[in-house]
């Protein structure tokens, strides 16, 4: 009996080098879908820090109150305290996210009629641009700028 050599499968190095392809193409993916993930973080917490130093600002004068911003890089948050130290907001941000104090440390302070204490710069680094938070003198006017 003559039987004929069995054609219907792939061979084992036909498969492996498809597996090849295929995790290397999934690799490429998830490491691109990572980056914009992190690129959004970073925008999403520039919008959420811009919102809360508004906030900040606005508690101020409503309630005709000290309140500031202190940032605490070691621990990754920033909280929004009012009078006596009262807590208004706490948030945390992502590790990738670095303050480095400038001429404005670490603390936004706002006075009652709604002018900062003291102007300064604050920067911020992360994985793909730095930043730079200027908080300017008279009613408490600030803007953040890519460096």
């Amino acid at each position: 009996m003559n039987r004929p050599p069995h054609n219907k499968g792939y061979t084992l190095i036909e498969m492996m080098i498809v597996l090849l392809i295929l995790s290397s193409v999934t690799a490429i993916v998830v490491s691109s879908f990572q980056t914009a993930y992190s690129a959004k973080q970073t925008s999403h917490f520039l919008e959420q820090l811009q919102d809360d130093l508004y906030y900040t600002q606005a508690v101020a004068i409503s309630r005709g109150e000290t309140t500031s911003l202190t940032i605490y890089p070691e621990n990754h948050e920033y909280v929004v305290y009012g009078k006596n130290k009262k807590l208004l907001i706490r948030r945390t941000f992502p590790s990738h996210i670095v303050f480095k104090g400038g001429t404005l440390g670490y603390k936004v302070v706002y006075l009652a009629n709604g002018n900062v204490q003291k102007p300064g710069t604050l920067f911020i680094n992360t994985n793909f641009a730095s930043y730079k938070v200027v908080v300017q003198l008279g009613k408490g006017r600030f803007y953040v700028a890519k460096l």
